[in-house]
């Protein structure tokens, strides 16, 4: 195995697992309206996020059975489980679906999903979900097109390399409270501080500029249990503690743990 290959019982529980069966994946799968490109534009944001998450997980796992000519779209489960089969009609039914999806990469990882929720944890590498990033990409305005960029309706991402995909910073707040937060700043030019205490900080702050030359500033804090943005004047001026700039993957994850439970 390679170096994300440690063995161990949490395995894909290390993130967000859903933990439910291959029949309930597939439903799931099948009830996403691919056709929703204004739902798919009004998620671009958090869609490119979870987009480049994937290629992140898709090169751990890769990286872990020595696979990197698979990257990025591909079936982890015939490398964790060796022989692993489902139910006849189950399979018929996750083949079929499939079929219906473009570009291919799609189908595969949605066929994939589906025989991942049968595989289980024990003895696999202790690294995150591989599928739920595109899953749930898929689940905020259908698929994605791929060329020499990946086309997410209203966004596109590069398609990056193997090496440049291991070493992505994670992004593991894939909370649809989250993700829709990001998505609400769409266009406008965002930048996140936190209390300087680091991640388990009390405040988390944003100055928000409008797109265009001499765009709007806004200047908003976090309240903690609430998931409401308020003004402040916390950054700019009146402040009484040091602050320090965050990424947006750091910010994704203190937003989840400010958000009511």
């Amino acid at each position: 195995m390679g170096r994300g290959g440690a063995v161990g019982q949490g395995g894909p529980g290390s993130g967000e697992v859903r933990g439910e069966g291959p029949r309930a994946a597939l439903d799931r799968l099948r009830a996403v309206d691919q056709d929703d490109w204004e739902r798919a534009y009004a998620h671009r944001w958090s869609r490119a996020l979870l987009m480049r998450e994937h290629m992140r997980r898709a090169a751990l796992w890769a990286d872990a059975y020595g696979v990197p000519e698979r990257w990025p779209f591909f079936d982890v489960a015939e490398l964790a489980r060796p022989g692993l089969r489902l139910g006849a009609g189950l399979a018929a039914e996750a083949d079929a679906f499939a079929a219906t999806l473009a570009p291919r990469g799609l189908g595969v990882v949605c066929r994939a999903a589906v025989r991942w929720a049968a595989v289980g944890s024990r003895g696999l590498p202790e690294l995150p979900h591989p599928y739920e990033p595109v899953v749930t990409l898929f689940g905020r305005g259908g698929g994605y097109s791929v060329g020499q960029m990946i086309d997410l309706d209203g966004i596109s991402v590069p398609y990056g390399s193997f090496a440049g995909s291991l070493a992505l910073e994670p992004f593991v707040a894939l909370d649809a409270r989250v993700l829709d937060m990001l998505d609400a700043t769409a266009g406008e030019r965002v930048t996140y501080y936190a209390d300087a205490a680091g991640p388990g900080a009390l405040v988390l702050a944003r100055l928000r500029t409008a797109s265009g030359a001499g765009g709007e500033v806004h200047e908003e804090v976090l309240v903690p249990g609430t998931g409401s943005w308020v003004p402040a004047d916390f950054l700019r001026g009146g402040r009484t503690r040091a602050v320090g700039k965050i990424t947006t993957c750091q910010a994704a994850s203190v937003m989840r743990s400010l958000l009511p439970r």
